[in-house]
């Protein structure tokens, strides 16, 4: 088994071969995490596979051109690292050619420690933010399922699933990461809800100006049936308005 890629033209038309591009110079069981364009015509793509001798997800990237061609001649190992799981979990542009890509990275114990990690890549391959990837997660309890939008300067506004304020569920925090990948609001970033039950399933667009908007699944109501709620945060790190809950049922 094999990631294929294949470019469609406007009106529809395959641009690339009719069955596809081989992303991965692998076919050690890869599992497709995200896709985001390389402001180029082509794209750049993440993804897991098992090739490790360790059996365990490393984390790669590979960039296509707008003829279908691999830029860079080997699987680039965006976030592989020894006695390390990592799975990416978003991919976005970073407004400069290059690419920004989250992923939950645990350690191997039985009870696994999962944080998020990110990593920015330029075009030619290179990993911006240093050969290790910034840990946006650097404490205790289960950080995971990480999404972002770009923030127009090089960096990302991102959000995640966060069990530190609940050890029973997960609440939902966010933070800003800057084009060197600092992260620009302080402590544990802004906790965007911390209510009873579990919050999940985060997604995330920008508010069109310096800041994002997030909707997520919640069980606050009833632990069985979900509502869904959406909040938006300003650049300034202030939650702007919550949405009013539409109950699922």
């Amino acid at each position: 088994m094999c990631i294929r890629d294949r470019r469609i033209s406007g009106s529809g038309l395959a641009l690339w071969a009719t069955d596809g591009i081989p992303v991965s110079s692998s076919a050690a069981l890869p599992r497709l995490g995200d896709i985001a364009r390389d402001d180029q015509g082509g794209v750049f793509v993440a993804w897991h596979d098992y090739r490790s001798p360790r059996g365990q997800a490393d984390a790669y990237l590979m960039r296509l051109t707008a003829s279908g061609d691999r830029a860079w001649s080997d699987d680039l190992p965006v976030m592989a690292a020894a006695d390390l799981a990592e799975m990416p979990t978003a991919l976005i542009a970073d407004g400069g050619g290059g690419a920004i890509m989250l992923a939950d990275v645990s350690d191997t114990s039985e009870t696994p420690n999962t944080d998020v990690m990110a990593q920015r890549i330029d075009a030619g391959g290179a990993l911006v933010w240093g050969p290790q990837p910034v840990n946006v997660t650097p404490w205790a309890a289960q950080q995971t399922a990480a999404v972002a939008v770009p923030d127009g300067s090089g960096g990302a506004y991102l959000a995640w699933m966060d069990g530190f304020s609940d050890p029973l569920g997960f609440d939902l925090v966010a933070q800003h990461l800057d084009s060197a990948g600092a992260a620009l609001w302080p402590g544990h970033g802004v906790v965007v809800v911390a209510s009873p039950g579990v919050q999940n399933h985060p997604q995330v667009l920008s508010d069109g100006g310096r800041g994002l908007i997030i909707a997520w699944q919640d069980f606050r109501n009833d632990p069985d049936i979900p509502d869904l709620y959406a909040q938006r945060i300003s650049e300034v790190n202030q939650l702007i308005f919550p949405l009013a809950r539409k109950n699922s049922r």
